[in-house]
């Protein structure tokens, strides 16, 4: 269900990869940008770019894990008093994210608002799922595994990234954080509803994937902002560590 992710990891895994620079011998597949650059957001471009084998592979050096597949860990999808129904996704793992596209990419002021959009041709899920109340007016109740395969998931990604003080220095810090998702197609089948009852179970996965755009659109807001929080805490986490400097070199 989490279907916008590895480009927005891609766009923060690029800044930890530019805060390195200063501190370890820069690997040969990382493209430093500099303010300077007269066509800065072409070389960003090509830097994410140039990146993107090795997020699916890993770096550690940059203490970084394989992205293939993306591990998101435990996730509250949604939440029963804004949509009806409580979905909590644990061990979620995301395959074939890397694959995302980029397009329509404007920034202003170098990093200081991203705005982008990411397509996801295909992608798959599993996991362990939680679920109870209703959607769409079918009742849904079960816990198991969950495994899903999309295609086509537009997103629409803003970033608004601010400056703040701290011991004298300059960091950068994710003021705003703003995913827009629109549903493509997919199929998902969710194991051992109602404790177990196969045929009811069944015919429930039917439904659900007879109408999985409209039941998309129902958690998706609240789908995306789980995800927001999730990539505001991660991205403030890399920012506090390193400098303006580090990371947006002259």
């Amino acid at each position: 269900m989490n279907y916008k992710l590895n480009g927005v990891f891609c766009i923060i895994v690029f800044f930890i990869a530019l805060s390195k620079a200063d501190l370890v011998p820069l690997p040969d597949y990382i493209q430093t940008c500099h303010k300077s650059d007269p066509d800065f957001t072409k070389c960003f471009l090509e830097a994410v770019e140039t990146l993107r084998p090795k997020i699916a592979s890993g770096m550690p050096e940059l203490d970084l894990p394989p992205f293939e597949p993306l591990d998101l860990g435990d996730l509250i999808i949604s939440k029963k008093e804004e949509t009806g129904i409580d979905i909590t996704v644990r061990h979620l793992n995301v395959y074939n994210a890397t694959k995302f596209k980029v397009a329509n990419f404007q920034n202003k002021n170098y990093v200081e608002r991203l705005n982008f959009e990411l397509t996801l041709p295909v992608f798959s899920i599993d996991g362990t799922y939680k679920l109870d109340g209703r959607i769409l007016a079918l009742p849904l109740q079960g816990e198991g595994h969950v495994a899903g395969d999309f295609e086509n998931i537009k997103v629409k990604v803003k970033m608004i990234i601010e400056t703040v003080k701290r011991d004298d220095k300059e960091y950068f810090r994710f003021k705003q954080i703003n995913i827009k998702a629109k549903m493509g197609t997919g199929k998902i089948h969710f194991d051992n509803l109602f404790n177990g009852n196969k045929e009811l179970g069944e015919a429930i996965n039917e439904s659900i994937n007879e109408n999985i755009v409209a039941m998309a659109n129902e958690i998706l807001p609240s789908a995306e902002r789980a995800l927001e929080n999730k990539f505001l805490e991660i991205g403030n986490q890399i920012f506090k560590t390193y400098t303006t400097e580090q990371l947006l070199p002259n």
